[in-house]
């Protein structure tokens, strides 16, 4: 009777070693499947995951730097600046302003004042062209797409891909094509228009 007790506390014994023994073991394949699950639904659930949003209620000012394209006498390099205030993640509203700070005259101009010069030089007083002098915007942004990537294995972008729309107010003014020449007043004027557009912006940070 006293053996069958010594062998039967041992047996108890053994079992609670090895229950023991195995409860980290099991606790930790048990942590492993989490992960492993989770890492799944990582991996299966949206592109953007703890994304950055850094745009809502947010203001954002800018320099901007541009020139005019397909101007037929005189090409403007402008420079200027947008202040920006994002109403949510998608929608904002935009105004800037660009002022030109030189000038560049096409050939055509020049072969005009070329040939004013050798067959008509007394209407050369009287020849003038338009530039735009500055031009004013307010617009509306909106995002349709963002997201982030990583560059090198190593640095998270985060970027998105923005789209502007809005009116324009454009001053334009007359310069005499010669020293001490006229300027045709109709050539200063103040002219609405349209803006269409888009860009990328990338937060390094």
């Amino acid at each position: 009777m006293a053996s069958r007790s010594v062998l039967s506390l041992s047996a108890f014994c053994l079992a609670l070693t090895t229950l023991s023994l195995a409860t980290p073991e099991r606790a930790f394949a048990q942590e492993a499947e989490v992960n492993a699950q989770k890492s799944a639904i990582d991996e299966g659930g949206e592109q953007v995951r703890r994304k950055l949003l850094y745009r809502s209620t947010r203001f954002e000012a800018a320099p901007s730097f541009g020139f005019t394209l397909g101007d037929t006498f005189t090409q403007n390099i402008m420079v200027g600046a947008n202040l920006a205030f994002h109403l949510t993640t998608e929608l904002g509203l935009q105004a800037a302003f660009h002022y030109g700070i030189f000038r560049l005259h096409t050939s055509l101009r020049q072969n005009v004042i070329d040939t004013l010069e050798t067959r008509a030089p007394a209407r050369l007083n009287e020849l003038s062209f338009s530039s735009i002098q500055w031009i004013g915007e307010l617009v509306a942004t909106y995002v349709p797409l963002f997201g982030k990537f990583s560059l090198m294995n190593g640095l998270i972008l985060n970027y998105d891909v923005h789209l502007i729309g809005g009116v324009a107010f454009i001053n334009q003014v007359g310069e005499a094509a010669a020293d001490g020449g006229q300027v045709n007043p109709i050539l200063n004027s103040l002219s609405p228009g349209a803006v269409f557009g888009g860009g990328v912006r990338l937060f390094l940070a």
